[in-house]
């Protein structure tokens, strides 16, 4: 795990455990989620391993608060931690999944293999029709009537709230990470270097500078973004300059 302070990045000590995935929710404080039902909680230094009583590999992690997150992997798990304990919920399915966000405690979506995408209210986790069966491979969104969802062949898929439907890209490649900082700024990224941005109305392609795959991406309102991807490369963009790249 490598952690930002504004000015440069440094690795963090994370006992040798692989992980897929990693939310933060503040200054030096994070969730991270891996292979075999991994869950570890890092904050301020110290590294402390979550029991969930699982052995199925973890793709996704997000949550509102310490005590309150999910995380999502394969044969339809989806894992949540209260701040005391981990348990597993039920969701009525057994196909993998690889993405989850929420807006709200009670609105939280999960996706994955053959177009599934799932809703929690806070009490249960229920099946949406996504008009797809593609892989599905992250969702992020600004509220519960304004989600992405991406996936391989430049799917990428919104919900107002009622419906899910398919947009239109301008790449076919596959996409593995979506992130919006608001209804007209969002960013895709995959396969290729792709990145994706849409201004409200229609998506587009933007230069980033590499061919090598990109798998996660994340901003803040003051319009910088964040993209990370094979090779340990992480892209930065502000909006007076074009992406670069650390080496």
């Amino acid at each position: 795990a490598l952690r930002f302070d504004g000015r440069r990045w440094t690795l963090l000590d994370n006992d040798d455990s692989s992980f897929s995935a990693i939310w933060s929710n503040g200054p030096e404080r994070y969730f991270a989620a891996g292979p075999m039902g991994i869950i570890a909680r890092y904050d301020r230094g110290r590294l402390t391993r979550i029991s969930c009583n699982t052995e199925n590999n973890l793709e996704a992690i997000w949550g509102t608060s310490a005590s309150n997150v999910f995380a999502v992997g394969w044969t339809g798990t989806v894992l949540h931690y209260d701040g005391r304990r981990c348990t597993q919920q039920r969701t009525l399915t057994n196909r993998g999944l690889y993405g989850v966000w929420g807006n709200a405690p009670d609105s939280v979506f999960a996706v994955g293999d053959r177009g599934t995408i799932l809703h929690y209210d806070g009490r249960a986790w229920s099946a949406q029709r996504s008009g797809t069966d593609q892989r599905l491979r992250a969702v992020a969104g600004t509220s519960a009537t304004d989600v992405f969802a991406v996936g391989p062949e430049g799917v990428v898929l919104h919900y107002d709230g009622q419906t899910w439907t398919r947009q239109t890209t301008p790449s076919g490649v596959w996409l593995r990470a979506v992130w919006a900082a608001r209804p007209d700024d969002v960013f895709a990224v995959g396969d290729g270097g792709a990145v994706l941005h849409y201004d409200g109305r229609t998506w587009s392609a933007q230069q980033s500078g590499t061919t090598l795959p990109l798998r996660c991406v994340w901003g803040l309102p003051t319009g910088e973004v964040f993209a990370g991807g094979a090779k340990g490369l992480i892209l930065h963009r502000s909006r007076s300059r074009p992406p670069s790249e650390p080496r």
